[in-house]
């Protein structure tokens, strides 16, 4: 499902702004080395003309190290930091979970709506009989209208239940294909 997708998106994103934000508060180790040709003379031109050639190098090399010196604030902030992954990894596990049980819950209904729909198919073809008897037996004078309507009334009510049912398997089948893929 989409929600499920963007917790996993959000955890890769927690996690790696965690892994910078540790780097960040990390103790840091640079060297760096540079060299140069040189010369210097009175008259320009053989100045510039000499610089180019390698008999008067200069050579640097410069090491450095950096901590921070708030040691415990440091501490703080990277324990928050592997609290942070901690929380994003939580949230998507917590989210699949929700994701399986949804499934799970949906798969049931799917099966009670099934049956309901199956008995109200048939409860409706039994009130359909009920009526067209109860209709015969008024034509035949041995019942009274009033019989006939509630036995109709019985009926439109199993039609209505029935598409009630109807759609209930609609809509479950249509939130199973929220979870993607899934196939009845």
């Amino acid at each position: 499902r989409d929600d499920v997708k963007a917790a996993e998106y959000s955890q890769i994103a927690a996690t790696a702004n965690a892994r910078l934000g540790l780097q960040r508060n990390s103790p840091k180790l640079d060297l760096s080395a540079s060299t140069s040709l040189w010369k210097r003379d009175n008259d320009f031109g053989t100045a510039i003309g000499q610089s180019f050639s390698t008999r008067h190098p200069s050579a640097a090399l410069a090491l450095s190290f950096m901590i921070p010196l708030d040691i415990p604030t440091v501490l703080n902030v990277r324990s928050g930091l592997a609290k942070e992954i901690q929380a994003a990894d939580l949230t998507f596990e917590r989210k699949l979970f929700d994701q399986e049980k949804e499934w799970n819950d949906v798969v049931k209904k799917l099966d009670e709506a099934k049956r309901r729909y199956e008995l109200s198919a048939k409860i409706e073809k039994i009130q359909a009989e009920k009526f067209e008897y109860e209709r015969d037996r008024l034509a035949r004078g041995r019942t009274t209208t009033l019989q006939v309507l509630s036995f109709e009334q019985d009926f439109r009510n199993s039609q209505f239940t029935r598409i009630q049912s109807q759609a209930a398997v609609l809509n479950l089948v249509a939130q199973m294909k929220t979870f993607g893929g899934a196939s009845l």
